[in-house]
């Protein structure tokens, strides 16, 4: 018995199919795409890392915050940070505490610099990001999203909690009530 296979479909009908299936090969194609894009991202943002993040409380009638937290590259590349937006806030600056004459002051850094695999820290009495005019009030246990921008071109999101401030240091003008 001679038998010829019967086509799935008319010869006519083959383009929607052949179109959809390129569709779906150019979508595989895209995901794919996509996919590297973001792993790349991912592996560039790997090398640094957040920890310990928090902001301090503010008194009440106080339009400035403090934030705080460690930064470590473990990059073989020194990265530049700059100050981090937020929604929350209608300014971020990056500060130092510094001593001069017995008085603590600060003086405002545009970036900080942080060397490859190490760690800066953000604290009281060092360096610190001054959070200003906040959009609401921001109380313990509240949470705001800091949105950096690397040197490397990449974002990076996180998450601080804001915590009742308690600091150890005298003079380090945890309140920031007078910028």
């Amino acid at each position: 018995m001679n038998y010829a296979p019967r086509q799935p479909f008319p010869v006519s009908d083959a383009s929607p199919i052949i179109s959809t299936a390129m569709n779906r090969s150019q979508l595989q194609l895209l995901f794919a795409g996509f996919a590297l894009l973001v792993s790349t991202a991912v592996a560039a943002q790997a090398d640094i890392e957040f920890d310990n993040i928090w902001i301090a409380e503010a008194p009440p009638g106080s339009q400035v915050m403090a934030a705080y937290m460690d930064i470590k590259n473990t990059g073989d590349r020194a990265l530049q940070l700059s100050p981090p937006q937020s929604d929350d806030f209608k300014k971020i600056e990056f500060h130092r505490t510094f001593h001069e004459n017995g008085m603590a002051r600060m003086q405002q850094q545009s970036e900080i610099a942080i060397p490859a695999h190490e760690t800066v820290k953000l604290e009281p009495g060092s360096y610190h990001m001054m959070l200003f005019n906040p959009a609401r009030k921001l109380k313990a246990g509240d949470e705001s999203t800091l949105i950096f921008q690397i040197s490397n071109d990449n974002t990076i999101r996180i998450t601080a909690v804001v915590k009742k401030a308690v600091f150890k240091q005298s003079g380090d003008h945890s309140d920031h009530s007078h910028h």
